[in-house]
């Protein structure tokens, strides 16, 4: 209980800390007088957890709670008032509002360790909002009507359509009229194995891609075209390189001056699928890292290659374009059919080999999704069942697929000047990965 306390301790100061400091270094650099700095943050983030704990772990009562953080938005509103009287240029609340907040994450630390990253989560979007607030005024100048509706679109499609959708799969004997056509030609046990359509799921992935979309789009006005495209490039890198690259490759249509940065985009997210197959080895079954430490080659080679063509990019006019809405629902379904199909055929495929077609599945797999093979095969080789030479080997042949699959997405959906461009870098990647193969 005692080690609970002192950890809770230290997420209190080292968050309020984290946001005092952008709030002392916006004070210095202005220049003017405001109620809180960086030890003011700290402490009052370390007040809401020292309530918090005293409310939720010692008296068993919330109304301490209840009543400090009432008492504790009457002093910030009078500090503010006070301060806005005395001094009449002073006119901003951010830094109460921001007191506020910090002070209700010190109070969601004290609700125990399934509510740290939460916290941590929170405390890294307030600190964002106020690192890009100017940035974010300039952006909201810039705002039209289009964008506006682009906005509503998305939420419509994420937050109102998706939750209503039954998150379970569907088979070729969940629709009856298909149930009997099939049955004539197949046995039940077969048909059982195919659950290829899962609503929720299936919009999820629209949903992913509409983000990703949507989120460029914003950072791109925001911070200028390449940094926002590299920044969302090593998010979508992180989230689903293979729905960022469906996501860039839509965009370069309908911004075809950005076809490179996209392109560039494309490939550090990518690239940086690699690394994360290589974490995801680590996490599951340590002893596999050294087999597949050539796939990090291949990662280390599409980041040399980024910032290649990054240097090479950084004078383009293509961020003075005019830029159209972010908002594009056609394409990513289109992207969602395709993905349905390969489903359907990864699942014939592991129907018709079992286990002794490994690597067939890896390379149909690899296809869909290079995170759930590998740490299936991670698994096997933990296990015995399978030794760390095959597993490395089905590892290599399903991040060498997701990557060709990468490049066909490309080429379908995207202009001629990013296929190009994305192509030629995956052919080096890939190159690099089959002679490390041979060598290593």
């Amino acid at each position: 209980m005692f080690d609970d306390l002192l950890v809770g301790l230290f997420f209190a100061i080292m968050l309020g800390a984290f946001i005092g400091v952008q709030r002392e270094m916006k004070l210095q650099k202005n220049n003017y007088l405001d109620f809180a700095g960086f030890r003011t943050f700290t402490f009052i983030s370390l007040l809401g957890y020292i309530i918090g704990y005293l409310s939720f772990e010692i008296l068993k009562d919330p109304n301490l709670m209840i009543f400090s953080t009432i008492g504790f938005i009457i002093l910030v509103s009078v500090s503010y008032f006070t301060l806005s009287n005395k001094y009449k240029s002073y006119v901003s609340e951010t830094s109460q509002i921001v007191a506020i907040l910090t002070f209700l994450i010190g109070v969601l630390l004290s609700l125990g360790k399934d509510y740290y990253y939460l916290a941590v989560v929170l405390t890294v979007v307030v600190a964002s909002f106020l690192v890009l607030g100017n940035q974010l005024h300039a952006f909201a100048k810039r705002i039209s009507i289009k964008e506006v509706y682009a906005t509503m679109k998305f939420a419509l499609i994420s937050a109102i359509i998706l939750p209503i959708l039954p998150n379970q799969n569907f088979g070729p004997l969940d629709f009856e009229s298909l149930r009997v056509f099939l049955l004539q030609h197949f046995t039940e046990e077969t048909l059982m194995q195919f659950t290829i359509f899962n609503p929720y799921q299936i919009w999820f992935l629209v949903v992913v891609i509409s983000a990703i979309t949507y989120i460029g789009y914003i950072l791109i006005k925001i911070i200028g075209t390449n940094k926002g495209l590299l920044l969302t490039g090593i998010l979508g890198g992180i989230v689903s390189s293979t729905a960022l690259t469906s996501s860039f490759s839509i965009d370069s249509k309908r911004l075809n001056n950005l076809s490179t940065p996209l392109g560039i985009g494309i490939v550090i997210a990518c690239s940086i699928m690699f690394f994360r197959v290589i974490l995801e080895v680590m996490i599951v079954n340590p002893s596999l890292v050294v087999d597949v430490l050539f796939v990090s080659l291949m990662g280390i080679t599409g980041i040399i290659i980024s910032f290649y063509l990054l240097s090479k990019n950084k004078n383009s006019k293509s961020h003075h374009m005019k830029m159209e809405s972010p908002f594009t629902l056609k394409p990513a379904l289109t992207f969602v059919s395709l993905f349905i199909v390969i489903i359907f055929f990864t699942q014939l495929l592991t129907t018709i080999f079992g286990s002794s077609g490994l690597y067939f599945i890896a390379l149909f797999s690899g296809f869909l999704d290079v995170d759930a093979i590998t740490l299936t095969l991670s698994k096997m080789a933990l296990e015995n069942t399978i030794s760390n030479f095959t597993a490395a080997s089905a590892i290599f042949i399903a991040s060498i697929s997701n990557t060709i699959f990468k490049g066909g997405i490309a080429y379908y959906l995207g202009t001629k000047q990013l296929s190009k461009l994305v192509i030629s870098s995956f052919f080096i990647i890939l190159f690099v990965g089959l002679l490390s193969l041979f060598l290593i």
